[in-house]
């Protein structure tokens, strides 16, 4: 009885080590979630407050080339129709590896109320898969002197750059990133029925 009991406790000593160890890293995961859970997900609004001057740093682009889906020739990113739920997540999971890349993708306009006159997301609606009761949209932040110019749920071809800013959580004290697109080009389009993901 009296070793089981010790037993008992020497797991429970374990159990809670792990977790201690690893509890910055469930705070950022449970971060991510309740941040990227709205309809509009992912790198949400780039105005966030960060309290030490010296915590944000724009990231350069990494020496290596891409490779893989939707990286053409040039080395752009196309977000076409085939890959474009797979490169946001790719980019929303490593945006440090797509940093100051070149990115071409197509999408409609979409504001959030508290968006200033100078951003817009164009974004893309991912039907319901398994478990999931809504669509979700899916879109990346356009910061751009141009964008008052674009209406809600106009279609739009952007080319641009991927900005993309690292800060330290002060609630984790770890490593976070934010980031955008900075067109070179946002084109207006008819819609196509067929563009979801």
């Amino acid at each position: 009885m009296r070793k089981s009991f010790i037993i008992s406790i020497l797991l429970f000593a374990s159990v809670l080590f792990l977790f201690a160890e690893k509890e910055k890293y469930s705070y950022q995961f449970i971060d991510r979630i309740f941040s990227n859970s709205g309809r509009i997900s992912a790198n949400a609004n780039v105005n966030i407050g960060i309290n030490n001057e010296n915590a944000e740093k724009i990231i350069e682009k990494s020496e290596y080339a891409l490779e893989g889906y939707g990286i053409s020739s040039d080395g752009a990113v196309t977000m076409d129709d085939e890959y474009f739920g797979f490169l946001y997540y790719e980019i929303e999971a490593n945006p440090r590896k797509y940093a100051e890349q070149n990115v071409v993708f197509t999408g409609f306009v979409y504001r959030e109320l508290d968006f200033q006159k100078n951003e817009i997301k164009v974004a893309r609606i991912e039907l319901p898969k398994c478990g999931s009761q809504e669509d979700q949209i899916l879109g990346l932040m356009c910061i751009s002197e141009n964008a008052s110019g674009f209406e809600n749920d106009q279609w739009v071809t952007v080319k641009g750059r991927l900005i993309v800013i690292s800060y330290i959580n002060p609630k984790t004290n770890s490593e976070c990133y934010k980031y955008y697109i900075e067109p070179e080009s946002i084109e207006k389009i008819q819609k196509n029925s067929s563009l979801t993901l």
